[in-house]
């Protein structure tokens, strides 16, 4: 209702049709799974409120994200790959079409800065700024590709991916790394990984680096740990 009546009053002023609004889910569906009366307590209020948390569990997430595989908080392409439509009528000249390029939202500041000619800046009360990540999406904007350098990379929780041009390799908790031709295989169900070790290594190498790079440390890692016995006396 409230983005309905944003709209409105932009139409009213006249700056509907040169308005930039960008609309995209925050993820896919999501599994997971709340007991009414568990810890989270009495949480079933009319749906919508303050009091309700309903949930569709992993049946109902893997039909919502069909054919995509997986849900929510995985870095497969039924966790991270969701819709996002851009409506902008006075700069996009290719309107009611669809866009199969890859983009992230670190593309998002690359691109407003692109549309209002603004420049990065080196630095900050006399600290470095990161280096920007990401690209403009403008040029989705005639309806043309995109040409990205460096890789994609994703972790949420234990789930983990790097996107290089077709190639997607994707990690989820202890299990190995997945390799997929996205080109060929957008549901991720050909796992090339055996067959092309050598690309897995260099991809595992190039993840590892930006989650260090990223974060200051490597990624914690995956052995349980051993809790202490206790000694009866």
């Amino acid at each position: 209702q409230n983005i309905g009546r944003i709209l409105a009053t932009l139409g009213e002023l006249k700056v509907l049709d040169n308005t930039l609004i960008v609309f995209l889910a925050d993820n896919g569906a999501s599994a997971e799974y709340v007991n009414h009366k568990g810890v989270q307590g009495d949480v079933t209020g009319t749906w919508g409120t303050v009091n309700s948390f309903e949930c569709i569990s992993r049946g109902w997430a893997h039909a919502a994200n069909t054919p995509m595989r997986l849900y929510k908080a995985t870095s497969h392409e039924g966790g991270i790959n969701t819709p996002m439509i851009i409506h902008w009528p006075r700069g996009i000249t290719c309107p009611g079409t669809v866009n199969r390029a890859a983009c992230h939202l670190i593309d998002f500041l690359p691109t407003w800065m692109d549309l209002t000619d603004a420049t990065y800046p080196g630095e900050s009360t006399q600290e470095a700024i990161p280096p920007l990540d990401g690209i403009s999406l403008r040029p989705t904007f005639s309806g043309q590709g995109l040409t990205r350098d460096n890789p994609l990379f994703f972790q949420f929780g234990q789930g983990r991916a790097v996107h290089e041009g077709p190639w997607k390799l994707v990690r989820r908790g202890r299990t190995p790394w997945e390799l997929y031709d996205l080109s060929k295989d957008r549901t991720e169900t050909q796992d090339l990984a055996i067959m092309l070790p050598q690309r897995v290594n260099r991809m595992t190498v190039a993840w590892d680096d930006w989650f260090q790079t990223s974060t200051g440390k490597p990624f914690p890692t995956e052995t349980k740990t051993k809790r202490a016995k206790r000694t009866k006396k």
